[in-house]
């Protein structure tokens, strides 16, 4: 059977106590866990076996440090949009890909390269071109996301933004810089690195 079990009440502190839980949500399972070879070869990965039972140690952020009771994991978003680029790609596919990394924004908002605000992003962050996306907060919880960002992004020195750079990777875009629209055709390039590989 399964029981949902609240951290703040005495069953929950007792069980934190006892398999030592920093984070939650987490899972606790019990019953025959060396059954089944895959799952025995899967545990040390995801977590490890105290007194028989599996306690999962990969949290998924947000999530809430036990000893402070901190919520960990809280990120924004700002969605740097021109619409008035009718060609560029599609913001809203930030939105998808993010959540394919597990990172579902408490805040976000879509801001248009035309507005006063729009504006004073570009120059505090050194836009060169849109659409892109303004990542803030505790990005360094979410494991997947730290792979993939060297790659398509980088992060501002001074307070700690990530900006999206490899506006290429999703589709065409506007330079700010020279003022023109760059015309990508994802499905010629997806052929060309076939080919390269």
């Amino acid at each position: 059977g399964m029981e949902i079990i609240n951290i703040e009440d005495s069953k929950g502190k007792k069980l934190a106590e006892q398999y030592k839980i920093a984070k939650v949500p987490t899972l606790l399972v019990a019953g025959e866990l060396d059954k089944d070879e895959v799952l025995k070869s899967a545990w040390p990965q995801i977590g490890e076996i105290v007194d028989g039972v599996f306690v999962f140690r990969q949290t998924i952020p947000p999530y809430v440090d036990v000893a402070t009771g901190n919520l960990k994991g809280l990120v924004s978003v700002i969605y740097l949009s021109d619409t008035a680029c009718t060609k560029c790609y599609d913001i809203k596919l930030h939105e998808s890909a993010l959540t394919n990394l597990g990172v579902t924004p408490k805040e976000s908002k879509t801001v248009d390269v035309s507005s006063e605000e729009g504006k004073a992003l570009v120059g505090k962050y050194d836009i060169t071109a849109v659409p892109t996306m303004l990542l803030n907060g505790e990005l360094e919880e979410y494991q997947n996301f730290q792979q993939v960002w060297p790659l398509v992004g980088k992060i501002w020195e001074n307070d700690g933004t990530y900006i999206f750079t490899k506006l290429d990777e999703m589709g065409s875009y506007y330079d700010l810089e020279k003022d023109k629209l760059v015309e990508v055709d994802l499905a010629a390039k997806n052929t060309n690195t076939e080919v390269a590989q």
